[in-house]
């Protein structure tokens, strides 16, 4: 009542270099997935509103560990790219990248991760997409994720992912 094992020797200095998800370097490239968590939601909120939770995404590797270095997230809407302020992810109530603003003429913002997010093969990670406002009353901003950057040639599907819409009021948020 042994087990069958497989005695061949293998050389293990010398990486397969073609085949389905092998990169030209001999690097298993994996396979990551981009969806919406929850439900994308129209929120009304003051002119000057920060960090507003537009939406999570929920970054699913394949059988491979996944490493994202960045999100591109874009705007539209009837209201001026520039009343956006900044736009960070977060995680777990914590902000895993660098906060900035979009670009005036692709209305996108690339938000290059703090450390490199290692996605584990098999399992999920949620990043929420936190924007802050700083514009003008009776304005519609919708956002979506519209690429996520993986290292070693991982493939990512499921971009773009719609995310919340939101609208802004003539309130105002105080100041300190």
């Amino acid at each position: 009542a042994g087990l069958d094992v497989d005695t061949t020797p293998v050389d293990p200095v010398t990486p397969p270099t073609s085949g389905t998800g092998v990169t030209g370097t001999g690097v298993v490239a994996g396979a990551l997935t981009v969806a919406l968590e929850g439900q994308a939601m129209a929120q009304y909120v003051p002119l000057n509103a920060s960090s507003v939770k537009v939406g999570t995404v929920k970054l699913t590797a394949g059988t491979s560990d996944v490493t994202v270095s960045s999100v591109v997230v874009g705007r539209s809407g009837l209201g001026n790219v520039a009343d956006v302020s900044a736009v960070v992810l977060a995680q777990n109530g914590t902000n895993v990248s660098d906060s900035r603003t979009l670009s005036t003429s692709s209305q996108t913002a690339t938000l290059k991760l703090t450390n490199a997010l290692v996605v584990k093969a098999g399992t999920s990670v949620m990043l929420d997409v936190l924007v802050s406002l700083n514009g003008q009353q009776n304005n519609q901003h919708q956002f979506a994720v519209t690429a996520v950057n993986a290292l070693n040639g991982a493939t990512v599907s499921g971009a773009p992912v719609t995310l919340g819409l939101l609208n802004t009021t003539s309130y105002s948020v105080a100041t300190l």
